[in-house]
């Protein structure tokens, strides 16, 4: 079904943007004849800003397809021949796990697709000066926004939820990485997962999230880690049969 879903996504992406394209082209003909109606400048700057919006949520339509459709056999494994034994430990902070979870939020295609949107309704407004004429253009405007303002709220007071209730965040919690598994230790818990339970693996500037389904992660901060270990890691990781991004 991911795959199909990404197939669908790149041809749909490729039929627009080839639309998109080509219609420029093909006005060129008229506007060296000067028989197409004269644009103003206001007019001209919205059309420059809306087709480099138009044309950058299709790129990213086509690499989300892409990564969609990628397949594990894919990548290339990297043996790894050495002992992993990395020891650490620390606390993650509120505000780490905040800068997170928001900046992956945002980086959303879903999210990406409604601030373009809004951003194309706003210069289609700017085009016509007259506002009272566009009720159900004010109307998609507004929805748009109150989503684009409701969502990062949403995603603000559910990961505020999340550090207070999750114990993780609570205590000092010792992180064990071997060649087997990662043992995550704390006063009130002790969990143990094989390397094989992992189906995916995300690095970020901050953190390493070690993904068991496609939701929840386990989430390794970066600060806890020397740079020796940091690159020890990933030469681990790049061994694994599991998505890395």
């Amino acid at each position: 079904m991911r795959k199909i879903s990404g197939w669908l996504t790149i041809i749909l992406c490729s039929i627009i943007l080839l639309i998109i394209i080509v219609t420029p082209i093909a006005l060129i003909p008229s506007i060296m004849s000067g028989s197409s109606t004269q644009m103003s400048a206001k007019e001209i700057i919205c059309a420059i800003i809306g087709f480099i919006i138009s044309i950058s949520l299709l790129i990213l339509g086509l690499r989300d397809g892409i990564k969609k459709i990628k397949r594990k056999s894919d990548k290339k494994f990297i043996e790894y021949e050495s002992t992993l034994n990395i020891i650490v430990s620390g606390k993650i902070s509120y505000r780490d796990y905040r800068n997170l979870i928001m900046g992956l939020s945002i980086k959303k295609p879903a999210f990406l697709l409604c601030l373009g949107l809004l951003i194309l309704c706003l210069l289609s407004m700017c085009n016509n000066g007259n506002y009272h004429e566009l009720p159900d253009t004010i109307w998609v405007v507004f929805f748009i926004f109150a989503g684009i303002v409701a969502t990062p709220l949403l995603v603000l007071y559910q990961t505020k939820k999340a550090f207070k209730t999750n114990k993780i965040f609570k205590e000092e919690v010792l992180y064990n990485f071997n060649n087997d598994a990662v043992e995550f230790k704390g006063k009130s818990f002790n969990s143990t997962i094989a390397w094989s339970h992992f189906i995916k693996i995300k690095e970020t500037k901050t953190f390493f999230m070690l993904y068991q389904d496609n939701i929840v992660a386990n989430l390794i901060d970066k600060k806890m880690l020397t740079e020796n270990e940091i690159t020890e890691l990933r030469k681990f990781i790049t061994s694994l049969n599991v998505d890395v991004e």
